[in-house]
């Protein structure tokens, strides 16, 4: 397993932040790196977040387009069925859950 330094994880970062828009950031290879520094033993997630941190990467964010969307509905009933309650696609159960719960929570404030 490769270790990296402090600074070589800030270059990284620095690098992608000046070659990459804010909203593609997520895909950097080096996010995802696990363990910590060579020099400092430092977490190579604190390191990361330090610097966002640091350089208000927050402020460049809200720069980001947002799309609208008027309607969210994915076309199911909400209803989970024993076939896909097995399921590892965790999201989607808690999406139809949360679902679930807005409908119960919709009957409780009608009445």
């Amino acid at each position: 397993m490769i270790k990296y330094s402090e600074q070589e994880i800030i270059n990284k970062l620095n690098f992608a932040r000046s070659n990459k828009k804010p909203e593609e950031l997520y895909k950097e290879g080096f996010l995802n790196y696990k363990g910590k520094t060579k020099d400092t033993e430092e977490y190579y997630t604190e390191v990361i977040s330090r610097e966002l941190i640091i350089n208000n990467f927050v402020k460049q964010l809200n720069g980001i387009q947002h799309i609208s969307r008027s309607n969210y509905n994915a076309g199911h009933t909400g209803v989970v069925t024993t076939s896909n309650t097995t399921s590892n696609r965790i999201e989607d159960r808690i999406a139809i859950a949360l679902f679930n719960a807005s409908k119960i929570l919709a009957l409780f404030l009608e009445n």
